[in-house]
């Protein structure tokens, strides 16, 4: 795979907490709160996998 590949995998298959919040519409500080809840759980500060349900 070569690395343009790979950062656009990780493009396509992350958001960060402002993507999160706009998707949700709820602001920054309920994706805090929802992390610190275990309702949300980011892979790296900020950053969340996108789920297909």
């Amino acid at each position: 795979m070569e690395r343009e590949e790979l950062i656009q995998l990780i493009k396509d298959n992350t958001m960060d907490a402002n993507e999160v919040a706009e998707y949700l519409e709820v602001s920054k500080q309920r994706i805090s709160d929802m992390n610190r809840q275990g309702k949300l759980v980011s892979i790296k500060k900020g950053i969340y996998f996108k789920t297909r349900c």
